[in-house]
């Protein structure tokens, strides 16, 4: 029973997970930093340089985080 409710929780958080990381929901969010005037951040990554990052690496970690494999660089 207990193995049956773990595992349905598994499957809830994937879920959401897939949604989170849908692309329309990826580019919703860069164009609201965008609009925003976003400034960068601790890494000094500009929204002009964020959006040829993730043209070029979106693929590999989006991957990596549906693995469980992402790990961000410590601020």
């Amino acid at each position: 029973m207990i193995c049956l409710k773990a595992e349905k929780k598994q499957r809830q958080e994937m879920r959401q997970l897939e949604k989170i990381l849908e692309d329309e929901n990826i580019q919703q969010a860069y164009k609201r930093v965008y609009a925003n005037k976003g400034v960068s951040g601790v890494d000094s990554v500009t929204v002009f340089e964020l959006e040829e990052y993730l043209k070029q690496n979106w693929a590999s970690i989006k991957r990596e985080i549906q693995v469980r494999a992402y790990k961000p660089q410590p601020v």
